[in-house]
């Protein structure tokens, strides 16, 4: 997808799309409060966070939230589970022509995995620890 703004015009929060995020956690409901503030579009997807990751009504309420992201959004994948936060990035980039994914990583030793997939990690031990530290 193009952007239609001149080069070097950052635009406004209205120009933008939504920005998607995907997940019914308080992180996820942080996330969308915190970018609604800054004067964004957001639209928060909440039923990606199933008990377990493994179950059929898990992996159609993951393709259905899928399905809601239009072309050329930024989505950002924030569930409890690493590996159905990898799975819902896997199904944006297949079915929906996104044009970013950033996806919550819960465990240090998986986001090499998640780059690898093409998709931008965000690895929570890493953040948290980062601003305790800066904190300090």
């Amino acid at each position: 997808m193009t952007d239609p703004r001149p080069p070097g015009d950052p635009g406004t929060a209205a120009d933008e799309q939504p920005y998607y995020v995907l997940g019914g956690r308080a992180m996820s409901r942080s996330l969308a409060r915190r970018l609604r503030a800054k004067g964004h579009d957001v639209e928060l997807l909440g039923g990606t966070n199933g008990a377990n990751s493994g179950t059929g009504d898990a992996v159609e309420s993951d393709a259905t939230a899928t399905a809601a992201v239009p072309p050329g959004s930024t989505v950002v994948v924030a569930t409890r589970s690493d590996g159905r936060n990898l799975r819902v990035a896997n199904l944006l980039r297949a079915r929906a022509d996104v044009d970013r994914v950033l996806v919550l990583v819960n465990s240090p030793g998986r986001v090499e995995a998640f780059s690898e997939a093409g998709h931008e990690p965000v690895c929570a031990t890493t953040a948290l620890s980062k601003t305790l530290v800066d904190c300090l």
